[in-house]
């Protein structure tokens, strides 16, 4: 009996007869792939090799197969430029989502009071042994128009043009590429990894997009990608969104989101509203349970992180400390505007900065610090003794957190 591994690519926007066609072309290519009655690519493996193997060889024999048939052909000359406005340094960049996001917001002042009613608490979606998200509690969304592609929506378009028509309408481009064929990116030519990065310009003459997203060091800026690597990247990139972005497959199946910000008027930001969202973080609301998975509030989140790192299948890393860092700084800016605008003080900026802030920035590189020393290579703490060690300094300055706060509630 033959060892068959087999792949669905309808979600690319290949029809049956451009998936009948590839069967023909390894078939006269003399490949071990041929395309099944509904449509499905095939591949026979030998006994050595594993299903991940295999998914590479179909995926890069694919990738080639468009590059024949001329799927990866010039775009069309321009003589243009143009820039759409961000802040380059957005105040969350742990996830990529919040990044491009905030980066667009707060590179329009209108939107500064409006931002600041939201990101002063959060959230964690808890589920014993599976992945766990932590979130800030935001509506930001509500200030965009936005639209989702899917890649059948682009298949055999010119990806240089659509993105510079919508970056000519005010539209940036949150698109999902392959590492892989980006010049300067840590996988080039190595690995292929896909993952989202956001447009905001493009430039004819240098025959480049403008681009905010993950650099070297796994930070967050600015960088210049060529229409060649965006049509490499993102056409090639669909085959492999299995490695980073498997989630393109089914759960969110846009790999590429466009957004413009709305024409509505700035909202106030005032010490009642920064109140309100103190209190909701020291005193959460009661968790939310639904099918095993649990959504927890505010200062219950520290519980739950607490106990997470201590289990071996644990799924807290490097990106939570940070994502409290940043809580915390959000928190700081807040408190530095209301001291600027309000003649009560809530809050002193200095005490917070000194007592809470610089608190969770060193508590997270606490944490790096046994990575390097652990040799981890997943941002995960592996040795009980330092995750206790972590554990224990996470609730110490949770509680010093919680004391200083608690000035807020007996004023309100």
């Amino acid at each position: 009996m033959k060892n068959i591994y087999s792949m669905d690519f309808s979600y690319t926007g290949m029809d049956n007869s451009l998936i009948n066609e590839f069967g023909d072309y390894c078939k006269r290519n003399k490949k071990k792939i041929h395309v099944s009655e509904n449509a499905c690519v095939e591949y026979y493996k030998n006994m050595f090799e594993s299903d991940e193997i295999a998914r590479i060889i179909v995926t890069n024999e694919v990738a080639e197969f468009f590059e024949y048939k001329g799927f990866f052909d010039s775009y069309t000359p321009g003589n243009s430029e143009k820039i759409l406005n961000i802040n380059c340094t957005p105040s969350v960049k742990t996830y990529l989502f919040y990044a491009f996001k905030l980066a667009i917001l707060e590179g329009e002042k209108r939107f500064e009071k409006t931002i600041y009613k939201d990101f002063s608490n959060i959230s964690f979606f808890y589920r014993a042994g599976e992945m766990n998200y932590f979130f800030f509690i935001e509506r930001i969304d509500e200030l965009f128009e936005r639209e989702f592609v899917e890649y059948r929506d682009l298949f055999n378009k010119n990806i240089v043009d659509y993105c510079r028509n919508n970056i000519n309408n005010g539209k940036f481009v949150d698109i999902h590429l392959d590492d892989f064929y980006i010049r300067g990116k840590d996988n080039f030519n190595y690995k292929h990894f896909v993952h989202q990065n956001m447009l905001y310009g493009y430039d004819d003459k240098k025959e480049v997009f403008y681009c905010l997203g993950y650099d070297k060091k796994i930070g967050v800026s600015t960088f210049e990608i060529s229409y060649p690597e965006i049509i490499n990247s993102f056409v090639k990139g669909m085959f492999f969104c299995f490695s980073g972005a498997d989630y393109l497959y089914d759960l969110y199946p846009w790999p590429v989101t466009t957004y413009k910000t709305k024409s509505i008027a700035d909202t106030e930001f005032d010490l009642e509203d920064f109140k309100k969202s103190i209190i909701e973080f020291i005193n959460p609301r009661p968790a939310i349970s639904k099918d095993n998975t649990y959504e927890v509030f505010g200062f219950d989140v520290y519980k739950i992180i607490s106990e997470d790192i201590l289990n071996d299948n644990n799924y807290t890393d490097l990106r939570t400390f940070q994502l409290l860092e940043e809580h915390k700084k959000c928190v700081l800016n807040r408190i530095k505007y209301l001291s600027l605008n309000n003649s009560e003080e809530l809050i002193n900026e200095k005490t917070y900065e000194n007592m809470v802030y610089k608190n969770f920035k060193m508590l997270k590189h606490y944490y790096l610090s046994f990575l390097i020393k652990e040799n981890s290579n997943d941002y995960k703490i592996r040795y009980m003794k330092n995750r206790i060690k972590i554990k224990n300094k996470l609730m110490e300055f949770a509680e010093i957190e919680k004391d200083l706060l608690d000035n807020v509630k007996k004023i309100y």
